[in-house]
Parts: C-alpha cells; sequence; structure tokens
C-alpha cells in the first residue's frame, strides 16, 4: 500500500503482568493495606515504627521501598513550612529500598512535615507511559 510508510520493526517485545499483593503502606502509624498493585512504592518513618504518635526531634529516618522490575526512577521529598529540606534520588534498581536520613537544624520550627516517596515504572498502554506512584506519610517535630 503506497499511503502507508514503515518506520521501523519491533524485534523484541517483553509483557510483564505481575502484580504484587497485599502491600501494607506503613503499618506503624494509620496504615493501609494495598492489593494488587503494578509495582510497589512505600514510605515509612523509623522513628514512628515504635511510638505513631511522637514527635521527631533532631533526625528522621525515611524508610523506602520500590519494587518493579522495570523502575524508571525514585524520588524522596521532604517538605515543611521552609518549603523542601531533602530532596533526594536513591539508586535505581528492581528492589530498591533503604534509609535517607535527614538532620533538622535549629532554624526549623516544630511545626507539621511531609515525606512523599514517588516512582516511575517503565511500562506504557501503547498510547501513554504508566503515571508516577506516590506514597506519603506526614509527622510532627
Amino acid at each position: 500500500n503506497a499511503t502507508i510508510t514503515e518506520t521501523g520493526i519491533c524485534k523484541r517485545i517483553s509483557i510483564s503482568d505481575r502484580l504484587y499483593t497485599n502491600i501494607r503502606h506503613h503499618p506503624s502509624w494509620a496504615g493501609f493495606l494495598e492489593s494488587p498493585s503494578v509495582g510497589v512504592n512505600m514510605v515509612d518513618i523509623q522513628q514512628l515504627k515504635t511510638a505513631g504518635c511522637a514527635k521527631i526531634t533532631t533526625i528522621v529516618d525515611i524508610l523506602y521501598t520500590c519494587a518493579h522490575p522495570n523502575i524508571g526512577n525514585i524520588h524522596i521529598e521532604l517538605k515543611g513550612p521552609s518549603g523542601v529540606l531533602l530532596n533526594s534520588t536513591p539508586p535505581v534498581n528492581p528492589d530498591a529500598h533503604g534509609t535517607v536520613t535527614h538532620n533538622f537544624t535549629v532554624l526549623d520550627p516544630a511545626c507539621a512535615y511531609m515525606v512523599t516517596l514517588s516512582s516511575t515504572y517503565l511500562l506504557t498502554t501503547g498510547d501513554t507511559s504508566e503515571p508516577t506512584h506516590q506514597d506519603q506519610i506526614a509527622f510532627c517535630r
């Protein structure tokens, strides 16, 4: 057909229909269960694991887990009344997990703070890419 122009040939295609089940988000404080999910994207705070309503004074240890065979990127943000205090991009691998620590200064007010974990997966529906997945947890200082 003279009206069709070939633009390329796909030599390989990968289909992944793996779903993750029973993902328990920050169970130590106001946790919730997500099931099923295309990937895992969870954030928690070490200091809240033993006392869910405790105030965090000088250091916050942000725990994160991201799992998917095709993770695109991972981003952690700590935001408070004075703006963004932490902007972290941890290393990417199919089962990424770890801890990111932030030390508060005397200038950081005793107030509410929000941690946001974002990740993307290198997936497509053919028309659009998979949206960014987020998990958030708040705490008081």
